[in-house]
């Protein structure tokens, strides 16, 4: 999502910045590459496609994850997902990505305007064609991935999930476990917050954007009394266990404790390695319940 024109969003860093930072991610063993349709209206997926090419990436080492539903182009009625919409973006992305198939679709939240056995089997079709190996969703109710059960089985659900927002532990996240559906929480480090104290906040072009939507759930994680406690608590144990706070240790252990892999985003090639810290280290039950036991209920983010 970083990746693409600053005219998308002004904190995004074109091709330039970004090819060096993938190839490092591969080099790293980081192979799972999110993109979507929207991201630069298309930009992030040429970005994608040119750094396969030049540092000659073997498409077999690759996971490609891409998104649909939101339109790309002039056309309002192509913001659903039925199939004469799911079909044309699914071609133009794999034109922009230069490949034969993606490796997971996910639908980018549910059409409530459309009947979901109608996107089921446009999906279903992406996949008998070919084009598609497996489909996944993201931003879902319990109940709306529960209606999509008749056709090919969802293999991944994307939904908000951090030490700071946790409503996804109600019926989301014990549904998935009991059918083996993977998860992909998304926005894992309430975008940044996580990673430093609030007396550390810097101002910058992300966070005139945060203060522009402060009134949408999303943007206010990370940033409640509560949560500001809690982002204290993270960084007593990091200073306890010697671990930088910026450094994703913390909130990385935390996911691993939870049992979830989760989607990370970086515009530097040196923090690529960080994501990598967590190896050979964790935290005990005391901590994990130290960082969470002071959460409280709020406002579903992403899909209500």
């Amino acid at each position: 999502m970083g990746f693409g024109n600053k005219i998308w969003q002004p904190w995004c860093v074109g091709e330039v910045e970004a090819l060096p930072v993938l190839k490092a991610a591969y080099d790293l063993g980081i192979n799972t590459w999110d993109t979507a349709n929207i991201y630069s209206n298309g930009e992030c997926q040429r970005i994608v496609r040119k750094d396969v090419k030049e540092y000659k990436i073997p498409r077999d080492k690759l996971v490609i994850m891409m998104k649909c539903f939101c339109a790309v182009g002039e056309d309002p009625d192509m913001q659903t997902l039925l199939s004469p919409a799911i079909l044309p973006e699914v071609n133009v992305s794999l034109e922009r990505l230069g490949l034969g198939c993606i490796d997971l679709l996910q639908i980018y939240r549910v059409d409530p305007e459309t009947p979901p056995e109608v996107t089921t089997e446009a999906l279903h079709d992406l996949v008998k064609s070919g084009k598609v190996r497996y489909i996944g969703a993201s931003s879902m109710c319990l109940y709306q991935q529960d209606a999509e059960r008749n056709r090919t089985k969802f293999i991944s659900m994307q939904n908000h999930y951090s030490v700071v927002y946790r409503e996804e532990e109600r019926d989301i996240i014990p549904y998935c476990r009991s059918t083996g559906v993977g998860r992909i929480p998304c926005s894992p480090l309430a975008r940044g917050h996580l990673t430093r104290l609030p007396t550390l906040e810097t101002d910058s072009v992300r966070k005139d954007i945060e203060t522009k939507f402060a009134n949408l759930p999303l943007f206010a994680m990370g940033t409640s009394e509560v949560d500001k406690k809690t982002i204290s608590r993270i960084k007593e144990i990091a200073d306890k266990k010697g671990w930088a706070m910026a450094r994703l240790r913390l909130p990385g252990f935390w996911w691993i404790r939870r049992r979830s892999e989760s989607l990370l985003g970086t515009a530097k090639a040196e923090r690529a390695a960080d994501m990598l810290g967590l190896k050979g280290k964790s935290l005990d039950e005391s901590e994990v319940k130290y960082l969470e036991e002071l959460y409280v209920s709020r406002e579903i983010s992403g899909h209500v």
